[in-house]
This record gives C-alpha cells, sequence and structure tokens, in this order.
C-alpha cells in the first residue's frame, strides 16, 4: 500500500523565521519514497534524495506557525517500520521525532482453469489446468485451500496431481500447506467426457488464512461442451430391387461437433445372408484405416471424421426374395 506521512515544523517564536534549515526524513528500508506531494507554510530552496534520506532545504516560517511537508512513500515489508525525521539549524541545532508503522501481512491469491479444448465428444479425455498463484508484492499465504466444483455428472473424474507430484481426491479440498509470495502451483485433472450438453461450467475457488487484500480473482470459471459420438445413418438407392440386382449403400457417420472426430471409430455393417458383399465404392469424408470382412460382416475403421458427415458407399448383389 502507498502512505503518506505529514512532516511538521513548528516556529514557536514571535518572529518570522528567516534562516535556512534542513528537514531530514530517514526511511527505513521497507519504506520506498515516491514524491512529495505538498509544501505549505515555509519556502524551499532545495530538495534532494539520497538513498533513504530525503532532504528539504526551507526557509521563511511565519511567527507562532507550522510548516507541513506530505510525503508518498510505498510499503514493502511487514513488521515495526520506524521513520525518523530530524530538523537541523544553521548552526548544526538539531531535534529529532519518529513515527512507527506496522504494516500487517496479507495476500493476494488467484486462481485460473483452463481446459485442453472447449468441445469434447463423448468418452474424450478432458484435462483441466488449474494454476494457484501468491503475488509477489504480498507475502507467504499458509492452509491455501483450492475448492473444485467439478461438473461430476458430466465428466468422470480419473485423477489430479499437483506440480510438485502430490495426489488428490475429488471427494476433499486440495489443501497447500504453505505458499511463497511470487510462487505459483499447478493442478492437472484428468477427466473422462460422459454425458453431451452445452456451456458446462467447472469453477474454483481459493483462499487462505492470511488476509487476502483483492478478493476479486480468487474464483475462476471453465466453460465446455460434451457432443455425442458420430452416429450412424444408413440409406439405400433402391429399397424393392429384382433378384439378382445390385444395389448400393450408403453408409454416413454424422459428426455434430465444431471440429473433426480425431479418434478411431469402427464402423461395422452386417449385411443378412441375401446380400452379397462386391465392395466399397468410396469413402468420403474420413480417412480409412482399415476394412476387413468376416462372412457377412464389413468393418471399417475410420479416423479424421469430417464436421457434419463421413459416407462409407458400398455396393451388393441382392440373391434373395
Amino acid at each position: 500500500e502507498y502512505v503518506e506521512y505529514t512532516l511538521t515544523v513548528e516556529n514557536l517564536g514571535n518572529n518570522t523565521y528567516v534562516d535556512e534549515f534542513d528537514v531530514i526524513d530517514s526511511l527505513p528500508k521497507g519504506l520506498e519514497f515516491i514524491k512529495t506531494l505538498n509544501i505549505v507554510g515555509a519556502d524551499l530552496i532545495r530538495e534532494t534524495v539520497d538513498g533513504q534520506v530525503v532532504t528539504w532545504a526551507l526557509t521563511n516560517i511565519s511567527a507562532k506557525s507550522n510548516a507541513t511537508i506530505v510525503i508518498l512513500v510505498k510499503v514493502n515489508a511487514i513488521g515495526n517500520l520506524t521513520n525518523n525525521l530530524t530538523v537541523k539549524g544553521p548552526r548544526n541545532s538539531t531535534d529529532m521525532v519518529n513515527c512507527t508503522i506496522t504494516p500487517m501481512p496479507i495476500v493476494d491469491l488467484s486462481v485460473d482453469i483452463t481446459s485442453d479444448k472447449d468441445e469434447y465428444f463423448v468418452d474424450d479425455i478432458a484435462v483441466w489446468t488449474i494454476t494457484v498463484s501468491n503475488a509477489g508484492n504480498g507475502t507467504n499465504a499458509t492452509n491455501v485451500t483450492l475448492k473444485d466444483l467439478f461438473p461430476s455428472g458430466y465428466f468422470e473424474f480419473i485423477n489430479c496431481t499437483d506440480s510438485n507430484g502430490n495426489t488428490y481426491d475429488l471427494t476433499d479440498d486440495w489443501i497447500i500447506p504453505f505458499m511463497g509470495n511470487g510462487t505459483n502451483i499447478t493442478f492437472t485433472v484428468i477427466s473422462k467426457a460422459v454425458t453431451p450438453e452445452n456451456n458446462i461450467d467447472n469453477a474454483v475457488n481459493v483462499n487462505c488464512t492470511e488476509n487476502d487484500w483483492n478478493y476479486t480473482n480468487n474464483d475462476a470459471n471453465k466453460s465446455v461442451s460434451i457432443v455425442p459420438l458420430p452416429q450412424p445413418v444408413k440409406t439405400v438407392n433402391n429399397d424393392t430391387p429384382y433378384y439378382h440386382d445390385v444395389i448400393e449403400y450408403n453408409l454416413t457417420v454424422v459428426n455434430v461437433g465444431s471440429g473433426n472426430y480425431m479418434d478411431n471409430l469402427t464402423v461395422i455393417d452386417s449385411l443378412p445372408i441375401e446380400l452379397e458383399f462386391l465392395g466399397t465404392v468410396d469413402v468420403v469424408g474420413a480417412k480409412v484405416l482399415s476394412e476387413s470382412q468376416n462372412g457377412q460382416v464389413i468393418t471399417w475403421v475410420l479416423t479424421n471424421v469430417t464436421k457434419g458427415s463421413a459416407v462409407i458407399t458400398v455396393r451388393v448383389k441382392d440373391n434373395g426374395l
């Protein structure tokens, strides 16, 4: 924080004090001089700053009057900090007073949460990264408690590990016994997407034993969506063929996600005994990793299924009635 000091020099005489005198402020380590805000009741001859010592040469204080200097300093330490003020006259006569302040220990904890994707398919592994930080302009924090309002109805919790190698269970608050100022700890949460829904929130909160001077950054939230696995649709170019006609089926895999489905997807077509598989005509909108036939069952393993849909066109011969 910033603190203002008022340095007052009293003229107890019946006449204006017209000699030059020095007002010397000796700041302790932990108080940083920022600037002089105001000088009232005397004329400034000069101002000098030498490390922690600030000196003003003044003159001309009216009889039975005061001169005041208002300064701004920044507090960079805790504990008892004593500021010593000396007035030195033209013939080296001096007078000294002091003022002690006791800055209180405070912290500035913050938390942030990110995810490796904004959208997941069902059965995708979701990786959440939660970072707890203690700002360098504060003090050490103890008993730091991280709460994760994990969306269990939509994601299955697998495990959580922090950057120090500690593991955590979802049922308890996650406790960091000590965090030095200027440090951070990262939590990696592994989970699996299970239930489709839009705008699923994962909210986190952090607090500690000490006073936190800025609570606006103690909460964070990440919103993601889960979409269903690509769904099958099957159509035929002729649903009333004649005996021994050749017909074509389109095996369509509908991808409702906003991006390509990059995992392996197995498409299985089980033909009745009356239909003879003649071959795959074309595959559009996906990469074929493998194709196999076991009797009347044809299996394709696909990947990189395009947003929208992928279509496998197969040709069969009607050998039945």
